[in-house]
């Protein structure tokens, strides 16, 4: 098989001096390295064309020579074919959006077929709409074989149903003509059909082994979920459980409520796992006996509640716009065995971040501290920076904000009190989620590695971080001397907690092999001991102790005496 590919002088040039040999491939499948070259150039002539008006992926190629121009001619090679998939998927029956598109196809159909093994054998296809208006998809390209039309070739896709060639035109939409059956066989092949390709010399090939689902739909499409909790609780129970809307729960709870369907939840492992289970759904109910039950799953993957409870909990799993969550029932249920199935693909618009924030500060003052004042405070050098896997965090060290209400001095310089620092409280921080956590009052002393961190490689944080998408805005614990436990998102409030109280009077801080903290009584009961006066030459007395004997108490670790 021979076709003339026209291609314009420097082309040719690139393609000469790139050493193009006789295995080199007409597409480029450096993707597949399994691939043979599916074309290979030989000679060369050449022409004087005309103008040659450019060619869209599906419009025919004219030329009227005016200009001299190279046409490379190919070759098809013996090699074997690429094999992009040859294996067996399971169709629910429904529908599916098509890759890069928003049109929503028959999933007993070949596309259907072809869009579930692209996804369990990880490789792209594109479609064209170009007669949708007669309600027709078109298939073009799979992986990096194209299609391409000219006047002496027409590389394309072609499909076989159970060996019977199907008319793309007729049957990649839902018009009867396309609905797939148990045991079913959909090949694709491509190669040049003008030259007469078969799958026998096919240059790539897609062979898909079609298993129906028996599966009864309950409910496939698509809900809106909108942040915010909804109540429920199980069959003949007082105990009543708050839930997120964002969960696979909560996509459920929507589509009953809107459907006019029942469900039915379980709460024996609550007090364990801090799980909620699903029992029935409609007239699908669990039946121990007999082995029956629902199952979950995310995006196609098993979600597993007992393995990583409460995290995996259908009441806790936090769902992402674009999220598919599929509850399959029947024994050991999933999409090739069930017997019924609900599937919610979810639409969660991303609320409105506010325009500005507040932290609440409480101790011996309670103050509230803004946005303004923080990016202020950052401004003016009270800041810190650290950087990890994500990037560099910039923010506030923790003991500044401490500074802010740990005594009654409140704004101002030099309101950190060490002293009280030294004697020991706690410092809880609590992020919107209500997760919080406490800081050791003498590890955050001056301490500009622990941060209250504001913006993350120069913005500002993100809503939530990780694979768990953990809360992050407005401001997240980070710091070199954070733990993975202490990363509390979405700071809310620091609280002090144990504050001492001020002493009575002034304070000396003495810091040897360890810290002490002597107050003004304590110095003087001191001095009445161990004094010593003192007269100026202004004939003034001062009375007070040597320096020796304060260094004493602090300089080895042993018992002041």
């Amino acid at each position: 098989m021979v076709c003339l590919l026209l291609v314009p002088p420097a082309a040719a040039e690139t393609l000469d001096n790139a050493g193009v040999n006789q295995t080199g491939s007409f597409v480029d499948d450096t993707g597949l390295p399994e691939a043979t070259s599916s074309v290979t150039l030989s000679e060369e002539v050449t022409a004087t064309p005309t103008e040659v008006p450019p060619a869209t992926a599906t419009d025919e190629v004219t030329a009227e020579p005016t200009e001299e121009v190279v046409v490379a001619s190919m070759e098809a090679s013996s090699g074997e074919p690429v094999m992009f998939f040859n294996d067996t998927v399971t169709l629910l029956q429904g529908t599916f959006v098509a890759q890069e598109t928003d049109h929503t196809l028959n999933t007993l159909s070949p596309l259907g077929a072809l869009d579930a093994a692209a996804e369990a054998g990880t490789f792209s296809y594109v479609i064209t709409d170009k007669k949708w208006s007669d309600g027709y998809m078109l298939l073009d390209d799979i992986g990096p074989y194209t299609f391409i039309k000219n006047d002496t070739a027409k590389f394309s896709w072609i499909c076989l149903l159970n060996g019977v060639e199907v008319d793309v035109y007729n049957t990649s939409y839902d018009n009867g003509q396309a609905s797939l059956n148990n045991n079913d066989e959909v090949l694709f092949y491509f190669g040049d059909v003008k030259a007469g390709v078969t799958p026998e010399t096919a240059d790539a090939i897609v062979r898909i082994k079609v298993q129906v689902s028996g599966a009864t739909p309950v409910f496939d499409g698509t809900v809106t979920l909108t942040e915010g909790t909804f109540e429920c609780a199980p069959p003949n129970s007082e105990n009543v459980y708050t839930v997120d809307n964002l969960t696979p729960l909560g996509a459920l709870n929507a589509i009953a409520t809107t459907q006019g369907f029942t469900y039915n939840i379980a709460d024996k492992k609550y007090d364990s796992l801090g799980i909620l289970l699903l029992d029935d759904i409609g007239s699908y109910l669990y039946n121990r006996d007999a082995g029956l039950g629902w199952t979950c799953y995310i995006n196609n993957v098993f979600l597993d509640q007992w393995a990583s409870a409460p995290d995996n909990g259908l009441n806790k799993y936090p769902l992402l716009d674009g999220d598919e969550v599929a509850f399959y029932y029947g024994e050991d249920a999933g999409p090739g065995n069930a017997t019924a199935f609900v599937r919610i693909a979810v639409d969660a618009p991303s609320a409105p971040k506010p325009t500005g924030w507040t932290i609440t500060l409480k101790g011996a003052l309670t103050d509230t501290v803004n946005q303004d004042f923080f990016e202020r405070g950052i401004t003016h050098g009270h800041t810190a920076t650290y950087t990890d896997d994500n990037g560099e965090w910039k923010g506030m060290p923790l003991w500044y904000l401490v500074g802010l209400v740990d005594d009654d001095q409140g704004h101002g310089s030099g309101t950190f009190n060490e002293a009280l620092a030294e004697k020991g409280y706690s410092i809880k921080v609590t992020g919107s989620d209500g997760y919080g956590v406490n800081f050791d009052s003498a590890s955050v002393s001056m301490n500009d590695n622990i941060i209250v961190a504001n913006t993350l490689n120069g913005t500002p944080l993100p809503e939530t971080i990780g694979e768990k998408n953990k809360v992050c805005w407005p401001l997240r614990m980070v710091g070199s001397d954070v733990s993975a436990g202490q990363l509390v998102g979405g700071v809310a409030t620091i609280e002090l907690v144990g504050l001492p109280e001020p002493s009575e009077g002034w304070e000396i801080t003495l810091a040897g092999a360890f810290n002490r903290t002597v107050s003004e009584a304590e110095f003087e009961e001191w001095v009445n001991c161990h004094g010593k006066r003192y007269t100026d030459s202004k004939d003034r007395v001062w009375t007070g102790m040597p320096l020796w004997y304060l260094v004493g108490a602090v300089d080895d670790i042993y018992c002041f005496s």
